[in-house]
């Protein structure tokens, strides 16, 4: 029965947060899965969506701009951050996030955080009553990168910082 069904550790992983905030932790690193678990959000009622999410270094930058327009799409604010750099400088992915804060800038407003736990701590931090907050790309993976929060994955800093809450 589905009710009783726990889910799938990585997907569509949901954490309530005070106020109204939901926050959704999700593997999805392809524009296709981004934009159909922002179209699930919206179905389960979310209004104003910030969309965290990286890209790793490496890797097919191809779909990069595909997963910024499905984000742009649906989402009211994305904050670009580090994924796993695969030896790449973080100086460098920050250039190439620069780079898309540029082309997108008369569609949409993009932040970049490179530290992957400041940007989830930012977005829980700035979230208003009933927003929603969508963390893509890692799902359950442990970090391979030492962040500013001692967590290592990013449900087990939403739980961190929800645990911190006053």
């Amino acid at each position: 029965q589905m009710h009783s069904f726990a889910g799938v550790p990585g997907r569509y992983e949901i954490v309530h947060l005070k106020n109204g905030v939901h926050c959704v932790v999700d593997y999805a690193h392809t524009p296709e899965a981004v934009s159909s678990i922002l179209t699930s959000m919206h179905k389960d009622g979310a209004e104003r969506i910030t969309h965290i999410f990286g890209f790793r270094g490496n890797r097919d930058a191809s779909k990069r701009d595909e997963m910024i327009a499905a984000s742009t799409g649906q989402s009211a604010r994305l904050i670009l951050t580090t994924d796993d750099l695969n030896s790449i400088p973080e100086e460098t992915m920050r250039r190439e996030y620069a780079d898309y804060q540029h082309e997108f800038a008369g569609i949409h407003k993009i932040d970049v955080m490179m530290d992957r736990t400041l940007a989830i701590q930012r977005a829980v931090n700035e979230a208003r009553e009933g927003d929603w907050i969508l963390v893509t790309g890692k799902g359950h993976e442990k970090y391979k990168t030492a962040f500013a929060l001692p967590t290592s994955s990013d449900k087990e800093t939403v739980l961190y910082l929800k645990s911190s809450e006053k």
